[in-house]
C-alpha cells in the first residue's frame, strides 16, 4: 500500500494524489494509495513483488497511475 500520509521529513501532512483499485485475481482487489512525494515506480515495483506479479506490469501500472494523478491535478486546477 501507499506510504503513511501523516508526515514526510518536514513533518508536513502530504496530499493524497491517487487511489487506485487494482484487481489481483477474480476474488481479490487491492487499493494502492499514492501520496505527494511518493515514488510511483518504487510503489508499483513493491506492489508487484508483494503480489507475485510479473515485472512487465510495472510500466503499465505506472502509466495508469500517472494518468490518474494528472487528471486529478487538472480537475483541481480548474476548481481554483
Amino acid at each position: 500500500m501507499g506510504s503513511n500520509p501523516t508526515s514526510n521529513n518536514n513533518n508536513n501532512i502530504r496530499n493524497l494524489l491517487a487511489v487506485v483499485n487494482l484487481v489481483i485475481s477474480d476474488d481479490s482487489t487491492e487499493i494502492l494509495e499514492v501520496y505527494e512525494g511518493d515514488n510511483v515506480i518504487e510503489l508499483v515495483q513493491t506492489f508487484c513483488m508483494k503480489h507475485d506479479l510479473q515485472e512487465d506490469c510495472v510500466s503499465h501500472m505506472v502509466k495508469h497511475i500517472n494518468q490518474q494523478i494528472n487528471q486529478t491535478q487538472i480537475k483541481n486546477d480548474l476548481r481554483r
